[in-house]
């Protein structure tokens, strides 16, 4: 999964350089959660649904 998640982010980068927010709702998944630490990426804010 990271994998996929890190290729996505590559190539929104390399096609749409002016973008600087990529969304994932991770909904507690520890594999998911990982993904933004393991590209050096910051988590900005979470979202709550209630």
């Amino acid at each position: 999964m990271t994998a996929l998640l890190a290729e996505l982010n590559a190539q929104v980068h390399r096609d749409h350089p002016q973008v600087t927010l990529l969304e994932v709702r991770e909904l507690d998944d520890p594999v998911v959660a990982h993904f933004p630490d393991s590209l050096g990426m910051q988590v900005t804010g979470y979202w709550r649904g209630y």
